[in-house]
């Protein structure tokens, strides 16, 4: 009767998945932090709009039969990214506050992580990202829409533990691009102090 029982739960596959922050840490080669390394304006984020058609954000495949299960963030994915922005801004030098001299609003239009399952290779997790950013700083309008894809490495392991590494390495990497980026740096940049 025990063996039963345990098969049945064994066999029983969730009905979603849910990817808590603290599981979004970057892979070891995806977390680099390009430091802006000149005095900045003060950033902040006004809003974050979620304007995708879905509230989860992807799929795992469940269970003994590998069944395929929304995956949603622990909490909501506006909130989540930025909360994410934000510290990565921080970690960039770039500071964040409320009522700061570049103010921005961001869009997501694609945000999907999730497992590849592929006959006779090992399992892997992908995702996509694409953000909108609207800045402006007095009477300069700056915007920019970034993508990044990131497939993470496989071995014989359950692909749904590296849903939240790969979500962040993802988002890791679109940071990096937008750090990079010259017109928002020119926005970014005190010219006052930098001279």
């Amino acid at each position: 009767m025990k063996f039963l029982v345990l098969i049945m739960l064994v066999g029983c596959a969730a009905d979603s998945y849910i990817l808590k922050q603290k599981e979004l840490l970057p892979y070891k080669e995806s977390s680099q932090v390009t430091k802006v390394n000149m005095k900045s304006y003060s950033v902040s984020i006004n809003s974050v709009a979620d304007l995708r058609s879905k509230n989860d954000i992807g799929y795992a495949y469940t269970g003994v039969e590998y069944k395929k299960t929304p995956v949603y963030l622990s909490g909501q994915t506006s909130l989540v990214v930025k909360d994410y922005l934000e510290s990565a801004f921080r970690s960039r030098n770039i500071p964040v506050v409320p009522n700061a001299d570049v103010l921005l609003e961001v869009n997501i239009l694609e945000l999907e992580v999730h497992e590849v399952i592929q006959k006779s290779e090992p399992e892997k997790a992908r995702c996509v990202l694409t953000l909108e950013f609207n800045g402006q700083k007095d009477k300069t309008q700056w915007s920019g829409k970034f993508t990044t894809e990131y497939t993470s490495a496989g071995d014989m392991s359950d692909a749904t533990e590296r849903l939240g590494p790969t979500l962040a390495s993802c988002m890791n990497d679109l940071v990096e691009k937008l750090v990079n980026d010259e017109k928002f740096l020119e926005v970014l940049t005190r010219k006052d102090l930098n001279e």
